[in-house]
């Protein structure tokens, strides 16, 4: 399996809320690379920090996100241990990011 992180203009829409995961921000940059932060373009729409990942599985290709959502400010989930919500389009989503994130020896291509 590869994983690509994506630009968030080439996600696909209809996707939605498939599970959760709890780690911590540097935890998830170490593994997936840097996410999108909203602060950044100066906006804020339910969602502070987002990383938009496509999986390339034996299945075919899996997109899914992993977000806060309508935290307060971005230090809520980018400090300490964090429940992320990982979305897709079906529980194939939750299964690569975990995958992906325990296993070591996968990086982002």
């Amino acid at each position: 399996m590869k994983i690509y992180n994506v630009e968030k203009t080439n996600m696909k829409s209809g996707s939605c809320l498939q599970g959760y995961m709890t780690a911590t921000y540097d935890e998830l940059v170490d593994k997936f690379g840097e996410p999108y932060k909203a602060e950044q373009e100066g906006g804020f729409d339910k969602v502070w920090t987002e990383w938009n990942l496509m999986f390339d599985t034996d299945e075919g290709l899996v997109y899914a996100t992993i977000y806060d959502w309508k935290e307060n400010g971005p230090e809520n989930s980018r400090s300490g241990s964090y429940r992320w919500h990982i979305g897709g389009m079906d529980w194939k989503a939750e299964d690569a990011i975990g995958t992906a994130f325990n296993d070591k020896s996968m990086e982002v291509a």
